[in-house]
C-alpha cells in the first residue's frame, strides 16, 4: 500500500458484483459481493483515462490468508464539461480478486461510466458492466475460457486522487498473467465473442452463475 492510502488520503471507491442470472438464491447468499476500496487513483496517459482501486485485507496468519482486490478502468480520453458518458468495451476493465487461496479475474464486455471533470487532483464517477469472469486453479489455471466465463454484473463508484505511480503499479498487477487488453487474451477475435442471451431460451449456451468470492465483512 502506497503512504497515501495508509494516511487515508488515497481515494475511495465502491464496487458491487452479482451474477448475471441465478439458478438458485439461497438465504446466506448476499445478494451482491461488496468491495469497499480504500485507494483509488487517477491518471492520463497516451489520451488514455485510467482509473485504478485496491484493497487489502492483511491477515495476522501470514500472506497465505489475505484477501486483494484490484481494479483497473480506461477509458478513452479526459471528461469534457461538468461530465462525460463514456461506452465500455472488452478492453475497458480489468478485475483481480484473491481471498485465502480462491482467485478470480474480470473483463468487461460491455457497459457504461460517467466521470466527471476533476476537481483540483481528485477525480469522481460511476459505471455499470457486464464481465466474463475466470477462476484459477492449479490443475487447470485461468478457466473456462475468457470466452465462454460465467457473467457477471459490476456497478460501481469512485473518488480517486492524482497518483500516476501508484496507479500504474495496480494496473500492471491487474494485467499479469497475461490478463491484457488485447483480443488474443480472450481465445477469439472481438467479433466472435458472443455474450447476449439467446432467444429462444433466454440465456447463452456458455453462460453460468458467476460465483461471488466471500462478501466484505
Amino acid at each position: 500500500m502506497t503512504l497515501a492510502g495508509l494516511i487515508g488520503c488515497g481515494g475511495t471507491g465502491t464496487v458491487h458484483t452479482m451474477p448475471f442470472e441465478r439458478r438458485d438464491f439461497p438465504p446466506t447468499e448476499p445478494p451482491a459481493e461488496v468491495v469497499r476500496y480504500d485507494e483509488a487513483y487517477w491518471w492520463l496517459e497516451n489520451d488514455e483515462l485510467n482509473i485504478a482501486l485496491r484493497r487489502v485485507f492483511p491477515c495476522l496468519s501470514g500472506p497465505a490468508c489475505e484477501r486483494e482486490s484490484l481494479l483497473s478502468l480506461v477509458v478513452k480520453g479526459m471528461p469534457a464539461g461538468r461530465e462525460r458518458l463514456y461506452t465500455l468495451e472488452r478492453e475497458a476493465l480489468r478485475e483481480r480478486s484473491s481471498d485465502r487461496g480462491l482467485h478470480r479475474r474480470s473483463a468487461s464486455l460491455m457497459g457504461v461510466a460517467v466521470i466527471a471533470t476533476p476537481r483540483g487532483e481528485r477525480l469522481e464517477g460511476r459505471f455499470h458492466a457486464s464481465v466474463r469472469q475466470q477462476r484459477f486453479s492449479i490443475l487447470t489455471g485461468w478457466s473456462p475460457m475468457l470466452a465462454h466465463g460465467p457473467l457477471a454484473v459490476m456497478a460501481g463508484t469512485f473518488e480517486a486522487v492524482h497518483d500516476p505511480q501508484a496507479g500504474r503499479e495496480i494496473r500492471t498487477r491487474v494485467e499479469e498473467d497475461g490478463f491484457d487488453r488485447s483480443p488474443e487474451m480472450w481465445g477469439l477475435t472481438w467479433d466472435a465473442i458472443e455474450w447476449l442471451p439467446s432467444p429462444e431460451t433466454g440465456t447463452s449456451p456458455d453462460t453460468d452463475t458467476a460465483p461471488a468470492l466471500p462478501t466484505e465483512p
